[in-house]
């Protein structure tokens, strides 16, 4: 069964400094999903006469995307791809297209795909982050780390981080993690808090749940005496 992630499930860091642009978003500052237009990568693709250039492609997709006009977006990239197989860049916004979509899975498989282009291609390191954090915590802090090693000013990457580590234990390893964010972005103290404050308050109902069912237990087991 497939996990719905929406655009505000998804906060998006800056693209690294050797990609030329970064256009759209869905609404929340938080919760942008970008699309990479990278044309300066893609310039020098392109068909035949009367063909579109791989950055013409890219470029409507990117528009359409941004209207969410999916299927003919999909069908821009697909014939990017025919020119252009090697681009991490098409990979990663058709994933970002099935996220839109409800496909949770097909944006992981297209993800993986543009990372076995560009292992190292951060924003589907982040994205594939966001979706694994809600089913495997551990993978997902593992491409956080990754991700703020190759672009060390990512604070939603270490929002989610830090976030992830103090649900799992590591309290201090969060703290220093989400003080980093607010470094990088004093923005995000709202956040922080507010995403603190909802964790302690889940912390505090289940203590009051596990209470109240042990008290329940004792007096059962007091009236079977």
């Amino acid at each position: 069964m497939n996990t719905r992630v929406t655009g505000a499930d998804i906060a998006q860091p800056p693209a690294p400094g050797r990609l030329r642009s970064v256009a759209g978003a869905r609404a929340g500052r938080l919760g942008l999903v970008a699309l990479i237009g990278g044309s300066g990568l893609l310039a020098s693709a392109c068909g035949g006469p009367g063909t579109p250039s791989a950055s013409s492609l890219l470029s409507t997709a990117v528009s359409e995307i941004n209207a969410h006009q999916y299927s003919a977006a999909k069908t821009e990239l697909d014939d990017l791809l025919k020119q252009r197989p090697s681009s991490y860049i098409a990979y990663y916004d058709l994933g970002v297209i099935d996220l839109q979509l409800g496909d949770t899975a097909g944006a992981m498989k297209e993800f993986a795909q543009s990372l076995s282009i560009d292992g190292n291609y951060v924003p589907s390191l982040y994205n594939e982050a966001v979706v694994d954090g809600a089913t495997d915590p551990t993978l997902a802090m593992s491409l956080y780390r990754q991700v703020v090693r190759i672009q060390p000013h990512s604070p939603t990457a270490y929002l989610n981080l830090g976030m992830l580590e103090v649900r799992s234990g590591m309290k201090t390893q969060g703290e220093h993690d989400l003080n980093t964010a607010i470094r990088q972005d004093p923005a995000l103290v709202p956040v922080v808090r507010a995403r603190l404050n909802a964790l302690s308050g889940k912390k505090s109902s289940k203590k009051s749940s596990s209470s109240g069912s042990s008290s329940t237990t004792t007096s059962t087991t007091a009236a079977a005496g």
